[in-house]
């Protein structure tokens, strides 16, 4: 019987086991209910070339389907990087602000820099260069 028992629990211990593993690597998606009409204004900062410049509602919605697949994993102390500098800055309806800063397979979101997915981060980047007023 107390072979059973210890089984048991050694059986449910395991699964207790996967179970957090997998919440923890699994990652999240921050933005995932992220819509244009909670947004009120969003601008982008680019450095190189040093320009800012606000975005159309329309650009607004195809920046919330961009953003809707940003997923983070856990947060990171980032070395020092060098590239080109991104930056959105959403100022909510309800008056937030929140930045965003993808580079590569980091992400700021409001200055706390998160491990992500390089393809979502990718695509916000170049977001931003494809949409430089000329």
């Amino acid at each position: 019987m107390k072979v059973r028992r210890r089984i048991g629990f050694i059986f449910v211990a395991l699964i207790l086991i996967a179970g957090i593993l997998w919440w923890l690597l699994s990652g999240r998606h921050p933005y995932a209910d992220l819509r244009a009409d909670q947004i009120q204004s969003a601008s982008v900062r680019l450095i190189p070339p040093s320009v800012q410049y606000e975005l159309s509602a329309d650009q607004i919605e195809d920046l919330c389907r961009q953003m809707q697949s940003v997923v983070i994993y856990r947060t990171f102390s980032p070395e020092p990087m060098a590239g080109q500098f991104v930056e959105f800055t959403l100022t909510f309806q309800d008056g937030t602000v929140h930045t965003v800063q993808p580079f590569g397979t980091l992400i700021s979101l409001d200055g706390i820099f998160y491990q992500t997915a390089y393809e979502p981060s990718e695509a916000l980047n170049q977001f931003a260069n494809q949409h430089i007023p000329t």
